[in-house]
């Protein structure tokens, strides 16, 4: 999903429903694809990609926790004149910040490459940096 992520973001005008759908879940696929096709609309576009640093925190039988640190230092996003609109590394819009990624299984039919396991729900601490 990482990997798809920093492909959309540098091509917000192309269809990504499949590959997103792939490696997630409602809300979150949602609500991604409901943000890249705004950046689209408004030209905002992006290059890098995002580091993370992650840990399993909690496996059960139809629920995984993740928690880490993602690091988008190395990102660039861009308006449609190609102006820098990356907020400041400050409280709010830190660079590194930690976040918390729950997957959870589905029927292996509607996500065969993943095995069934799809994030479905992320949550980000911008507030505080890692």
């Amino acid at each position: 999903m990482l990997a798809v992520s920093d492909q959309a973001r540098a091509k917000p005008t192309a269809d990504w429903t499949k590959a997103v759908r792939t490696y997630a879940g409602d809300p979150y696929a949602a609500s991604f694809l409901a943000s890249i096709q705004q950046n689209a609309s408004s030209g905002i576009h992006g290059s890098g990609q995002i580091a993370v640093n992650v840990t399993v925190t909690s496996v059960a039988a139809q629920k995984i926790v993740i928690t880490g640190c993602v690091d988008t230092s190395a990102v660039k996003i861009v308006d449609s004149t190609g102006k820098s609109i990356k907020a400041p590394n400050q409280p709010g819009s830190y660079w590194r910040f930690p976040q918390t990624v729950t997957l959870y299984k589905y029927a292996v039919k509607d996500a065969p490459k993943s095995g069934g396991w799809l994030v479905s729900e992320i949550k980000s601490n911008l507030q505080k940096s890692c």
